[in-house]
């Protein structure tokens, strides 16, 4: 069933530490029940970007915000071949839910650094929820190739895989390996859950056919 969310994803994976919080993320846009376990996915501790004078963000008014924002942006875009200003940019279209437009920063950055791993993490996150699932599978696997295990682009390799119904024996695989990193996790236990009811949806779709048409004849065989 599709709703809406209310959660945000922020943070990086650090090595093998995994970690799952609920944060602000509102889509104007209907969103399946995967998207909201994947809604919760986040760093344990460390941010993916700091932001310019952290120190003074509780104090800052959503007008300064704004303009801290704008200003980040401004400067990636002054620096095309500065990384960190780039990743910083990408993150700031995270947080105002504009996934779309995180993309651009994040494709300079992997100009800038072609063989980087969390790049392209950030960028198979990005495209789940701009609900590009197909480019999210390519880059999460891109990202998994160059670090095997990355938690980061495991978990959204297996959320968009459960999300389109595709190689559910693999997402089921993946999913394990997060299990195993966070035994108890609220958001990987939510995921369990999709996980089955995709799998559930496609047995049924499998009988449904064998119903309809019979069981397929096995090939170069006859009866």
């Amino acid at each position: 069933m599709k709703r809406n969310l209310l959660f945000s994803v922020t943070g990086l994976v650090v090595g093998l530490v995994i970690g799952f919080k609920v944060a602000n993320y509102q889509y104007r846009q209907e969103r399946s029940a995967v998207a909201q376990a994947a809604a919760l996915q986040a760093a344990q501790e460390v941010p993916r970007a700091t932001s310019v004078n952290s120190s003074s963000d509780k104090e800052s008014t959503p007008a300064q915000g704004m303009e801290q924002t704008r200003l980040i942006i401004e400067r990636a875009r002054n620096n095309p071949n500065d990384f960190e200003a780039q990743r910083l940019a990408a993150e700031q279209f995270i947080q105002i839910q504009r996934p779309e437009g995180a993309l651009e920063f994040l494709h300079q950055a992997l100009r800038i650094k072609p063989e980087d791993p969390e790049t392209m993490a950030s960028l198979g996150e990005a495209y789940f929820f701009a609900q590009k699932f197909t480019e999210a599978i390519d880059w999460s696997r891109r990202a998994l190739k160059l670090r095997p295990n990355y938690p980061l682009a495991t978990f959204y390799l297996m959320a968009a895989l459960v999300e389109t119904g595709q190689n559910l024996a693999e997402a089921d695989s993946l999913l394990r390996q997060l299990e195993a990193l966070r035994p108890g996790d609220p958001a990987l236990a939510q995921m369990r859950q999709y996980l089955q009811a995709a799998q559930q949806q496609s047995s049924n779709n499998k009988s449904q056919t064998v119903l309809s048409h019979g069981p397929e004849q096995p090939r170069g065989g006859k009866r």
